[in-house]
C-alpha cells in the first residue's frame, strides 16, 4: 500500500510509523510494508518556511486471507 500526501510548491513531506514493529513506511515515498498484526499510526508530515502540516492515518494490520484451492 502507498500513502501519498499532497503539499504546496516546495513543500517537505514525510512520512512515519508510531510501531515499526507493527508497519513500516518509507520516508519520502509512502510506502507502507506490514510487518505484524497490530494497530499502529501512520503520520504525513508537510514543511515549508518553518510551517508544519501534519496528517494521521490508523493503520490495522491482519493476516493474510488464506486462498482456497480451486
Amino acid at each position: 500500500m502507498t500513502l501519498s500526501a499532497t503539499a504546496t510548491d516546495g513543500a517537505t513531506v514525510t512520512f512515519a510509523s508510531t510501531n515499526t514493529s507493527i508497519a513500516t513506511v518509507g520516508a519520502s515515498t509512502g510506502t507502507v510494508t506490514g510487518i505484524d498484526e497490530g494497530v499502529c499510526v501512520i503520520t504525513a508530515t508537510a514543511t515549508k518556511s518553518g510551517e508544519t502540516a501534519i496528517a494521521t492515518c490508523i493503520l490495522t494490520v491482519t493476516p493474510a486471507a488464506e486462498q482456497g484451492e480451486g
